[in-house]
């Protein structure tokens, strides 16, 4: 069944477009990326089926030391339209450090996803806060090893793009990827001729802070037996 699901901080939303192919309606909300202003924005209740979205990181990030940006922690913002549209569940990405915010309910779950676990391409692995709190559970691991993730920037080299070695596994950054490279990987190569004219470097982070196709497909799967 086909259900409406609004999208925050879209960005050029990846998490999104899997859930489009997955044949669910996406209305997206504002965005910085396009001028717009999450705190300005409410939503009515009962419209939306689910909220799905990936408020900034750098609040929770380690890269938080390294980047001069002035973003605040946005998860009450993402909390606020979760409370004013009482969807039937939500979906929030971020990095692990959200772990440490007294902010978030006791009633969500946090579920970690790996990208090839999910039926994708790279070793990328990304946390989930999840409501209700049983809405989404890890794959079971799957057999071979993928060789590239997507990285929206290398930062623990100390540069933007640097090639990472971890396990035997490549890292490949903005200086290693191509544009067609980096969206295959992710799963949208159909994107490359919107992305091109951003260039490689813009193109790819945008890409790297994404959630993979195959990821976004996985969670909008479980999201469609909740009818409560």
């Amino acid at each position: 069944m086909n259900k409406l699901v609004l999208s925050i901080f879209p960005g050029i939303d990846l998490l999104g477009r899997a859930f489009e192919h997955s044949g669910n309606t996406i209305v997206r909300g504002p965005d910085l990326l396009w001028g717009g202003d999450i705190e300005k924005f409410s939503c009515p209740p009962g419209i939306f089926d689910g909220i799905i979205g990936g408020p900034p990181c750098q609040a929770h990030s380690v890269m938080r030391r390294m980047s001069k940006t002035s973003v605040g922690n946005l998860i009450p913002e993402f909390l606020r339209v979760v409370d004013e549209a009482s969807p039937r569940w939500a979906v929030m990405e971020n990095v692990r450090g959200v772990l440490r915010d007294k902010l978030m309910p006791v009633d969500w779950a946090c579920v970690r996803l790996c990208d090839w676990d999910c039926g994708g391409l790279t070793m990328r692995v990304r946390y989930f806060w999840v409501w209700p709190a049983k809405l989404i559970l890890e794959p079971p691991k799957r057999p071979g090893t993928p060789e590239y993730s997507v990285l929206a920037s290398s930062w623990k080299n100390h540069e933007w793009g640097a090639a990472k070695q971890k396990q035997g596994h490549k890292f490949r950054g903005h200086s290693k990827l191509t544009i067609e490279q980096a969206a295959t990987l992710q799963g949208y190569p159909e994107l490359v001729p919107a992305l091109k004219p951003m260039g490689p470097r813009y193109a790819i982070s945008l890409l790297g802070n994404g959630v993979p196709k195959a990821m976004g497909q996985y969670i909008a799967r479980a999201t469609r037996e909740v009818n409560c």
